[in-house]
Parts: C-alpha cells; structure tokens; sequence
C-alpha cells in the first residue's frame, strides 16, 4: 500500500470497500516444499476453476517476503490454500488465516 494505486498507506483499499481480517479457506492443503506448492496450486486452480467458477486457489509458501501471498489472500478470500507447513504457522499466528 502506499505507493499511489488503489490502497492507502494503511493496506486498505481507497474505495473505502471492505478487506477481510483473514482468510477463512474452506480447504487447505500442507505441502513439504514451496516447488510443490507451487505445483499443486497449479493443478488445483485448474480443478477448481472448473468445479466452481468463480472460485479462488491461493498458494503460499516461504522464500518469498509474507506480504507477497497476503494481498492475493485479501483480495480473494480463497476458498483453497496451497501452503508449505512454516507459511501456514506464520499466517495463522499473525492472524490472516482462519479456520472459524
């Protein structure tokens, strides 16, 4: 956020529209590694696509900075997550994913 686009300095869109505290999945998906992650969030859009249009599959994953896998998570609310073990701890912990 900041940067002049389409959200303030404080993340949230300058629309006024609502974000979402946290993800609430209805399907998770634990992966060891981020390459599989990455893979298996491939084929599950592709299913997913399919079976619900409309539906959204997010992959995260470490290696990569937090924020990069938050505003996808903000902006979809996915109904799959795709995600490596640590990624799935850090995300919960920081309160953007829940299971409530």
């Amino acid at each position: 956020g900041g940067g002049g686009g389409r959200t303030g300095p404080d993340g949230r869109p300058r629309d006024g529209s609502p974000v979402p505290a946290r993800a609430r999945p209805h399907v998770v998906v634990v992966v060891p590694a981020r390459e599989l992650a990455a893979q298996v969030g491939r084929v599950a859009r592709k299913m997913w696509k399919a079976a619900r249009p409309g539906g959204s599959v997010a992959v995260a994953h470490g290696g990569v900075p937090l924020e990069r896998h938050l505003a996808p998570l903000r902006r979809s609310d996915p109904e799959v997550l795709v995600c490596t073990p640590g990624r799935l701890r850090e995300m919960l912990r920081g309160g953007h994913v829940s299971f409530e």
